[in-house]
């Protein structure tokens, strides 16, 4: 099950008869290393008693991921790797919906991040979950978090960026803990032979390696792992631009490493599967239907089944995929796709 995609798994709906050993699986691919055997049989019992027909934002049964959600909140988990506290991977608070509100407050409101991060710490519960934060109230209303939850996560999602700053660090995030997690777990022990000192490389490190020979096809000498030994994210990528890797999937690595906000999505020629419009996607395509399209919005909240919409995602997909050329992929800014989903809509009100 290599590149596994939870959620786009949990997305088609196959887990609805699934087993609890076949949940196990699933559980053990997204968050590797995090539960023990009496953890399953909560989570799992989460989902057989309660989350069963969860489902998402999209209409899509996402009961696994919500079972596993509810148990890492309840249990003070990372949200996203379900570690432990003080665990390895259990330092980064992956929380969507305030990421998006604190890009769109940065890029329209006069104030210092330090300012807009000490408002939300000091900020009631009540003007939290409010139109202030649009994106929490909605994730409260369409019950992704309970009203506590989204409060506890906005003030220690704040917390954590505040502290980031104080030590002069970037507020993006470098390589993810997911990210980390998946490479090294391909690294087999004759892998990075050629590497002198390899135990003196951290998982970071040696999690890039992997990617590098795994998706471009870099093998790594002990020279460029020497070169790129705790390099920024940033500095890794133009490291390879400065030197011409001319065949290098810069565009994907500026995503992964961190070296840009992504403004889009991308499409391949004869891509088997559509785009998964996962949380952040719906979130900033969202934005802007209500601030510049409010009447399709009002329109898709009349259509009880939501049929319109599913069939308008899936058409405008397919039109981007054709247009892809081949080995190259078509790149849809939010704008561009909200414009062109809205004309969609509008063509069946």
């Amino acid at each position: 099950m290599e590149n596994f995609d939870l959620r786009k798994y949990l997305a088609e709906g196959r887990l609805y008869e699934n087993t609890d050993e076949e949940i196990k699986v699933i559980l053990t691919k997204s968050y590797p290393g995090a539960y023990s055997e009496d953890d399953f049989k909560e989570i799992i019992n989460l989902y057989n008693t309660k989350y069963r027909d969860y489902k998402d934002s999209y209409g899509k049964l996402d009961g696994v991921e919500q079972a596993a959600f509810k148990f890492n909140y309840a249990n003070n988990r990372d949200i996203e790797t379900g570690m432990k506290a003080g665990s390895k991977s259990s330092t980064s608070i992956d929380f969507p919906e305030m990421e998006d509100e604190f890009e769109g407050a940065m890029s329209s409101m006069s104030i210092s991040k330090e300012e807009y991060l000490q408002d939300i710490i000091d900020a009631s519960a009540d003007e939290i979950v409010s139109d202030s934060y649009f994106e929490i109230k909605n994730a409260v209303e369409q019950e992704i978090y309970s009203k506590n939850e989204a409060v506890k996560l906005a003030k220690e999602w704040a917390r954590k960026k505040l502290s980031t700053l104080a030590e002069g660090k970037l507020l993006k995030e470098d390589v993810s803990s997911r990210f980390v997690e998946k490479y090294l777990s391909m690294v087999k022990p004759e892998d990075f032979e050629d590497i002198e000192d390899i135990e003196s490389y951290s998982d970071r490190d040696k999690a890039i390696f992997s990617y590098l020979e795994t998706d471009p096809g870099i093998m790594v000498s002990d020279e460029l792992a020497r070169d790129l030994k705790d390099k920024p994210s940033e500095e890794i990528v133009q490291y390879f631009k400065d030197r011409n890797y001319s065949y290098m999937p810069y565009s994907a690595m500026d995503k992964i490493f961190g070296s840009i906000t992504p403004t889009g999505m991308e499409f391949e020629r004869g891509a088997p599967d559509k785009v998964h419009l996962d949380r952040t996607h719906n979130m900033r395509i969202n934005k802007i239907l209500r601030n510049k399209y409010s009447d399709v919005i009002d329109f898709m909240k009349s259509d009880r089944t939501g049929g319109n919409e599913i069939e308008v995602h899936n058409a405008i997909q397919d039109r981007y995929s054709d247009e892809a050329k081949d080995g190259r992929s078509r790149e849809v800014s939010y704008e561009e796709y909200a414009s062109d989903f809205a004309d969609a809509i509008r063509d069946r009100m």
